[in-house]
């Protein structure tokens, strides 16, 4: 069985920090987590990170979790849009 975490989005003090991430992922990844997800949140007042560039920084500093929202939206490229 696969298991996926999420990617914390929520920041405080309007601060994001690099290395705190980069070792969320690691760590992830040494308890056997494959992939790493995130959600749009519209709606939302409180201060989030962006999913696309949340996934994208994640997938640079921790390249052996698979991502499924990169790709899904590979697929979708690849696949899909070229018949629309």
């Amino acid at each position: 069985m696969r298991f996926a975490i999420s990617l914390p989005q929520m920041i405080s003090n309007n601060t994001f920090d690099p290395g705190w991430l980069r070792d969320y992922l690691s760590t992830a990844e040494s308890l056997g987590f494959v992939s790493a997800w995130t959600q749009e949140a519209v709606l939302s007042s409180a201060p989030l990170l962006s999913p696309i560039e949340l996934m994208t920084f994640a997938a640079l500093i921790q390249l052996h979790l698979l991502f499924d929202e990169v790709r899904q939206m590979d697929l979708l490229a690849t696949h899909v849009l070229p018949f629309v």
